[in-house]
């Protein structure tokens, strides 16, 4: 993560007060996340008012930016990755709280089965993420969406079909 914020800084995209942020915020959710975690280490299951807490916030991160565009405090082209980042965080916590309870994703497999496993989910992520892109265009609630389905599609939808294969394969 250090890394990635110095590698933002030094292609000029974002500065060290953004990257500062982000970690802090990042610090602000992750942390007690973990916490909550360490703590009930028999929990098998998403709790889903810690999948509600996660939506909420990442919605309030979309809606800040959202406000401040609106207000002239920032530019769009700046806020643009803090509204995906929200919506991210909006399909990640759908996502987590399904896939948890309900669909319980396999990792064991052949190394053919991982491999096929390996390009069904890079070719949906691309399809989502540049094909959509072509169909809608650039702005800001766009770009959320497709982020919210990239994420949905990695943690839902792929898992899914996954699983289904797996069954397939085992009869």
């Amino acid at each position: 993560p250090a890394l990635v914020g110095l590698s933002r800084i030094y292609l000029g995209v974002h500065t060290p007060k953004d990257v500062l942020t982000g970690y802090l915020i990042s610090l602000a959710v992750a942390l007690p996340v973990t916490w909550y975690f360490a703590g009930h280490p028999e929990k098998e299951k998403a709790s889903p008012i810690l999948a509600a807490a996660l939506f909420l916030i990442s919605a309030a991160v979309s809606l800040t930016a959202v406000v401040l565009i609106h207000l002239g405090v920032t530019e769009a082209v700046l806020a643009s990755d803090c509204c995906k980042a929200g919506a991210a965080g909006m399909g990640f916590s759908i996502g987590w709280l399904i896939e948890k309870n309900y669909i319980r994703f396999p990792t064991e497999g052949t190394l053919l089965f991982q491999a096929g496993k390996l390009l069904l989910g890079a070719a949906g992520a691309l399809l989502i993420k540049s094909g959509l892109k072509s169909l809608l265009g650039e702005s800001i609630p766009s770009d959320m969406l497709r982020y919210f389905l990239l994420v949905i599609w990695v943690m839902i939808l792929y898992p899914i079909l996954i699983k289904a294969a797996a069954r397939r394969r085992s009869s």
